[in-house]
């Protein structure tokens, strides 16, 4: 090999070294920090407030002071749902940027919750998961309970739902959704299928899909096809006439 041609080799073998570190190093450059901060209504901290971004399967809690960070966050448009015992539970949509860090600022207002029907043996369960019983001795609506979901041996939310009847599982977009049979019609197609209403520990959480979350994560759902047989609480004023399904999460202390 003449001395031209080694020194071209040596040349292309650095050149592909460093084009791989220099992807690895863009790679790296495009994860993003998100710091931010949850206080009630006055502007004090909450600490302890559970935050989730369920399409990462990340989960975070507030410090003392209400502060959370989540390190090393994929570039674009994130969902956070924030909860915490007798507030509000809030979901809020933050731009990742790419930016040295992102930043939030979250306030939970206060919710009246009675314990008085509550049984405080169930640890870790929201308080308005008491009426899950009631609603289910009551046989309107499909119900999953732990025991079900501990003995389906599966991970996916859907693989819950696919066979109760009337629930549709499609594919959209490389996801699984759930769907229900609508009362209109398309032409040539028959039944169109509408959107139920999602419920998250009793509080709405729009734009959110059951495999947002893993199976081990859910201590119960509750299933309503249609605005008839949705109970008062989950109806949302009448304004989705497609139904609910409502999930209740294992819940930690």
């Amino acid at each position: 090999m003449s001395d031209r041609a080694a020194t071209r080799r040596r040349f292309g073998i650095a050149g592909v070294v460093g084009l791989l570190a220099f992807g690895a190093g863009s790679a790296n450059a495009q994860r993003g920090i998100l710091r931010g901060v949850v206080v009630d209504s006055s502007g004090a901290p909450i600490p302890g407030a559970e935050v989730t971004i369920f399409s990462l399967g990340r989960v975070t809690r507030s410090d003392s002071l209400g502060r959370l960070r989540f390190l090393a966050l994929p570039p674009g448009t994130i969902d956070l749902v924030i909860r915490h015992l007798g507030y509000h539970a809030r979901t809020e949509r933050v731009l990742i940027t790419g930016a040295p860090y992102d930043s939030i600022r979250v306030t939970l207002m206060s919710q009246d919750v009675s314990l008085t029907q509550v049984d405080v043996s169930a640890i870790g369960r929201h308080p308005y998961f008491a009426g899950f019983d009631e609603r289910r001795a009551r046989g309107v609506g499909s119900f999953v309970t732990r025991a079900q979901i501990d003995a389906s041996n599966t991970g996916t939310p859907t693989d819950l739902l696919r066979n109760l009847p009337q629930v549709r599982v499609v594919r959209s977009g490389g996801r699984l959704l759930v769907r229900f049979p609508s009362n209109m019609s398309v032409r040539g197609r028959g039944s169109a299928l509408c959107t139920p209403m999602m419920w998250l520990d009793g509080q709405r959480a729009a734009g959110m899909e059951i495999d947002d979350m893993r199976a081990t994560d859910i201590e119960a759902i509750e299933v309503y096809r249609g605005a008839s047989t949705t109970p008062p609480q989950f109806a949302t004023g009448g304004a989705n006439q497609c139904g609910a399904i409502v999930v209740w999460t294992r819940r930690k202390g």
